[in-house]
């Protein structure tokens, strides 16, 4: 295992070319949609980090680089439950990085391109923690949480204001 920024684009390209692999997983991102609304900054993990990744796969046809995307590539709008050919038109900043990165992928010879949801599961010691601290502050601080969140703010009769638009199957 080696623990590199996504956005090092140097040293990532170094440690694919030493590392040669032959399956690429790309689950990197900036998910917070509050969080992508605001910092610009997302669409260098979100997207651009993407590029020593696509290079690589480009220069090696035999790579096969499967992204981990997001049901947030769907609009609100549209009539769910979608399928996996369905049109994508994302109402949110996170969800047309998501679109935008797929798209690359398409041009790759082998990809697969997994669209979860709501992905969540159980939590550390220490991530219990840092959820609790946050939990008076109406923040979310990853979207893992968010159904121990909901349920903890309900619990302690906190307000919980979530989208009203979104159609989700959570993915545990």
């Amino acid at each position: 295992i080696e623990k590199v920024d996504i956005r090092d684009n140097e040293t990532i390209t170094s440690l694919l070319n030493t590392l040669m692999p032959d399956v690429v997983i790309l689950n990197g991102a900036i998910k917070g949609l509050d969080n992508c609304e605001k910092n610009l900054a997302a669409l260098n993990t979100n997207v651009f980090s993407h590029k020593p990744f696509m290079e690589y796969a480009l220069s090696n046809e035999n790579v096969h680089t499967i992204y981990i995307s997001t049901d947030m590539v769907f609009s609100g709008c549209l009539n769910p439950p979608f399928t996996e050919n369905d049109y994508t038109l994302a109402d949110n900043a996170y969800g047309i990085m998501k679109v935008a990165s797929e798209q690359l992928m398409k041009l790759l010879s082998k990809y697969s391109i997994v669209r979860t949801a709501l992905v969540y599961g159980p939590m550390s010691s220490q991530e219990k923690l840092k959820h609790r601290e946050n939990l008076q502050a109406d923040e979310l601080m990853n979207q893992s949480h968010l159904i121990h969140w909901a349920i903890e703010r309900s619990n302690c009769d906190y307000e919980v204001r979530l989208a009203n638009n979104i159609y989700s199957s959570p993915t545990f």
